[in-house]
């Protein structure tokens, strides 16, 4: 079993990490969409769960501001207020955009020989390898040989129909039980 995550990306000297991601984006995307904003501002730590976590926090922290009227909750981040509609938008969007943005970046992928000898060396059925990415820097591989390697793409793949891109913050029960609550 390959356990593979974003490291095997850098490796290949692909930016694909989530800081890369967040400097990518214009000054103008990010000042028209509030959760990137809120992670620019306030989110340093470079991981990928970041913005979904952001999120969730938003959510989770919406607390009596729901309106039943028109089954939403509204948010509020300083001087302005956000619909749980706003957010759902602003996370298809950030979506997208990762989508996009790894996509460029995958089309710099050269393949190292040592992992191409790598996976050759293994190449049968009861090889497995769990790919945490995104990207298809592991498809490639397999893809330049006649693979027997089974390859599991867990968070999915981008720009894929059949295996989408998984995107969101796993919330702990207590965290899942507040939610639920509302």
């Amino acid at each position: 079993i390959f356990v593979v995550g974003n490291g095997f990306d850098l490796a290949h000297e692909l930016k694909t990490s989530y800081g890369n991601f967040i400097d990518s984006l214009t000054t103008h995307t990010i000042n028209n969409n509030a959760l990137l904003l809120i992670v620019k501002d306030h989110l340093k730590t470079g991981n990928w769960s970041d913005i979904e976590y952001v999120y969730f926090l938003l959510l989770k922290n919406s607390d009596n501001l729901y309106n039943f009227a028109q089954k939403e909750f509204h948010i509020s981040l300083g001087t302005r207020t956000y619909s749980s509609q706003d957010l759902d938008k602003n996370f298809t969007e950030v979506k997208a955009l990762l989508e996009e943005y790894l996509e460029n970046e995958q089309k710099k992928l050269t393949l190292i020989d040592e992992y191409s000898k790598l996976f050759k060396t293994f190449n049968d059925s009861d090889t497995l390898i769990l790919d945490f990415n995104y990207t298809n820097t592991i498809s490639k591989y397999l893809e330049s040989f006649d693979s027997k390697i089974q390859h599991i793409k867990i968070h999915g793949e981008i720009k894929s129909e059949s295996n989408p891109i998984i995107f969101g913050y796993a919330a702990n029960d207590e965290e899942a039980k507040l939610l639920i609550s509302y």
